[in-house]
């Protein structure tokens, strides 16, 4: 029934969905949805969706998340900059720190409530 999913050396939390997707040397906690995404290296929070088609790579993911299908992250040190300038003109009202902070080892981190957006 629906799209078989791998989960590889990882741990997914009670209630999470992986369909059609990868998650590999990552930790789920509850409620994480991965529609047809790849996950890797990553830490994602409880009640987050994963559209189909995106990648994560050294993403910690706070909870309540909603990420579009075919969003990009952890790969391009130059995408993930512009995806931090799109949050801003997204979320006027919040600083560029409280959308996405990106280490110069390249991990993310996207804090709570908030949605990313294909660019």
């Amino acid at each position: 029934y629906g799209n078989e999913g791998y989960l590889i050396r990882s741990i997914g939390g009670a209630g999470t969905i992986i369909s059609g997707g990868t998650v590999k040397n990552s930790v789920l906690f509850e409620n994480v949805f991965v529609d047809g995404a790849k996950i890797e290296e990553s830490i994602i929070m409880d009640n987050v969706y994963v559209g189909k088609g995106s990648e994560f790579r050294k993403v910690i993911s706070d909870k309540d998340i909603r990420i579009h299908p075919g969003v990009r992250l952890g790969y391009d040190p130059e995408l993930d900059k512009r995806y931090l300038e799109s949050m801003c003109r997204w979320y006027p009202k919040r600083m560029p720190n409280e959308l996405m902070q990106i280490s110069p080892e390249g991990i993310i981190t996207i804090p709570k409530e908030v949605e990313i957006k294909r660019i």
